[in-house]
């Protein structure tokens, strides 16, 4: 989701030392004295929050992006682009946030390399590693890639392909290809169509739509996308 914040004024807080040092300092909130602004004191949306477990978590609205505590810090990932942005000032050293296609990621400097992580049941966990490293004690989520196998795109358009010249000519002919509400049809005639049974086309249009619609459901149903697990040493994709 695209929603963006102003970072303007907006603290910089990169470890559990900076975090209690500006907390212990910084003037609470009138209704919220376990919190402190890390902006304007008009934006109490964007705070930094004394935990009962001595933790100080930099809060955006109702997430904790980034938690501080003394021998580790929490992450997590939230895909608004405010997220990304909050987090990028909250960051921990040798981290920052990332995204793939709308993703967030961690980008995590590890004993093992740079690594990309995404939340998985609860929050990253880090834990120091020496030399300005992080070692990551619980279990991210499963990266994955979506990939479209060609040889069976190739044929469902092999297939679509006369409706779509039987349907560019008929339109070109001023024919009404009105889409009706047959949803109980919609899958029958594209299973049929891939299967290379004959189909009613005027049916066909008038069911399910344009080619690009007919082709739409018939990848789904040939299952031409392919999910691909990913390693999390693996840079991700813009």
């Amino acid at each position: 989701m695209a929603w963006s914040i102003c970072t303007r004024n907006l603290e910089f807080i990169d470890s559990y030392q900076v975090a209690k040092a500006f907390w212990d300092q910084a003037k609470p909130f009138k209704d919220d004295e376990s919190s402190v602004p890390l902006d304007k004191k008009t934006m109490p949306h964007k705070r930094l929050t004394k935990q009962a477990d001595g933790g100080y978590a930099c809060t955006l609205y109702n997430t904790a992006m980034v938690t501080y505590y003394p021998d580790e810090i929490h992450l997590r990932c939230d895909d608004r682009s405010s997220s990304n942005m909050f987090s990028w000032y909250m960051r921990p050293a040798n981290t920052k946030p990332s995204s793939e296609r709308g993703c967030m990621l961690w980008q995590v400097t590890t004993i093992d390399g740079q690594m990309f992580y995404r939340e998985g049941r609860s929050a990253l966990v880090l834990q120091p590693a020496g030399h300005e490293r992080w070692k990551l004690i619980n279990e991210p989520a499963q990266r994955q890639r979506e990939y479209v196998n060609m040889a069976k795109a190739k044929s469902v358009q092999a297939l679509v392909k006369p409706y779509a010249k039987w349907h560019r000519f008929t339109t070109r002919l001023g024919a009404k290809l009105s889409t009706g509400n047959f949803y109980e049809y919609k899958h029958k005639l594209v299973d049929d169509l891939l299967a290379g049974e004959p189909v009613d086309y005027w049916q066909l249009a008038t069911s399910v739509g344009s080619p690009e619609r007919v082709r739409e459901i018939a990848y789904r149903s040939e299952q031409v996308f392919e999910f691909k697990v990913l390693p999390n040493s693996t840079p991700p994709k813009r």
